[in-house]
């Protein structure tokens, strides 16, 4: 799955999703960003892991806020994608009795957040640029 959301105006992005797992999908999720629209970075926090076919995993979470470019850019986007298990070269069903066999991923509830800096904050911070 990918998105492209812009961020302009707004910092400590965060990412959060549900996602429903099939026995036969890979049982590990990647998610990748970018920030200028074109080449994706993994985002080294963002492993995740079902243990189970045929269940949903809800409040799966990604912080990028640490991230230099993710805030304030309107080419931000990330996806994610389904990835070997980690330390392998091949895919782990998410059902630990099925076999791999591409399967199907559903998203439900896919949130970009930031926080949008309150006005007298922006002044703020711009004044104490200029003075010091």
């Amino acid at each position: 799955m990918q998105c492209r959301v812009s961020t302009v105006g707004y910092t400590s992005i965060g990412l959060s999703f549900d996602v429903r797992h099939s026995n036969t999908s890979s049982a590990f999720l990647q998610v990748q960003y970018t920030i200028a629209g074109v080449n994706f970075v993994d985002l080294a926090s963002g492993v995740f892991q079902a243990n189970a076919g045929d269940a949903w995993f809800n409040n799966r979470s990604a912080d990028l806020s640490g991230i230099a470019g993710v805030a304030n850019n309107a080419s931000f986007g990330f996806r994610i994608v389904s990835i070997f298990a980690p330390g392998t070269l091949a895919y782990a069903a998410s059902n630990p009795a099925s076999t791999y066999a591409g399967g199907t991923l559903r998203y439900d509830m896919v949130t970009v957040t930031g926080v949008l800096p309150a006005p007298g904050a922006v002044a703020q911070r711009g004044l104490g640029g200029l003075a010091g």
